[in-house]
């Protein structure tokens, strides 16, 4: 089962749960819990309600789960708008034929009209024959009111998110990093007690790895170094490592 369906389920047994709850009856770690969550509201599966304040005057929130309305049944196509559909099938296949055979014809008439205007001077150059003349060559036929279907439209580009890893957050903190910026970021958290293979990847496959020095040991920068990852150490709280994220990027668009 995915993660977020366990979470999704944990949910629907156990309404008004916090984020350790959730963490603790699924085995899921606190940080992919917040990180999920947030994304299971931002598609309407979720919703949170403020229960109180931490020691650092952080939310604390209650998550439910939210049941999406049900699709609506796609229409039924009946036999009579089938066979209704058929004529109109067939009159596009008569009038792409029309054009095909009218191209077809001013591309022989074009063929016809540089073959006599070759043949003179090729019958010249085999044997004397200066009595002989051809008649002028006729201009070949124009086909009119051929209408042709406007060129296909390339397809949009969608730009992949940059990736980035963060190390060392609170859950609470992780859920307010991710809705800052999870619009436009694809963010990796990790945190000491996780799986130090996942921390690897995140080394190894993100473009810059934030280290919040004040919840990470030293431990786990030297893993870091080892990996070499583009490490950005940061001290403070939540709003510091928001800035030096936004520094980051800015730094690096000036520097293009």
């Amino acid at each position: 089962m995915k993660t977020a369906d366990k979470i999704t389920e944990y949910l629907r047994k156990h309404p008004d749960a916090l984020v350790k709850d959730i963490a603790e009856g699924t085995g899921i770690t606190t940080n992919q819990v917040a990180a999920r969550l947030c994304g299971l509201r931002d598609k309407g599966l979720a919703v949170s309600a403020e229960a109180g304040r931490s020691l650092s005057n952080r939310p604390i929130l209650r998550w439910k789960a939210v049941t999406p309305p049900p699709s609506a049944p796609k229409p039924v196509r009946t036999k009579r708008e089938y066979v209704s559909s058929q004529p109109k099938r067939e009159e596009s296949i008569m009038s792409l034929d029309a054009l095909i055979d009218s191209m077809a014809e001013g591309l022989v008439a074009a063929l016809v009209s540089k073959v006599k205007a070759k043949l003179p001077a090729a019958l010249a150059g085999a044997a004397p024959a200066a009595h002989l003349t051809l008649p002028a060559p006729t201009p070949a036929p124009v086909a009119q009111n051929v209408v042709l279907p406007p060129p296909a439209a390339p397809a949009a580009y969608t730009p992949n998110k940059p990736i980035i890893g963060v190390v060392g957050l609170l859950p609470q903190q992780a859920g307010a990093l991710q809705e800052k910026f999870g619009g436009s970021l694809d963010i990796r958290f990790w945190n000491d007690g996780d799986d130090k293979g996942r921390l690897r990847a995140i080394a190894e496959g993100s473009e810059a790895v934030f280290l919040h020095t004040r919840h990470a040991g030293h431990h786990t920068d030297q893993l870091l170094k080892t990996y070499s990852a583009n490490l950005r150490r940061v001290t403070g709280g939540t709003s510091t490592m928001e800035v030096a994220i936004r520094a980051y990027f800015i730094n690096k668009e000036t520097a293009k």
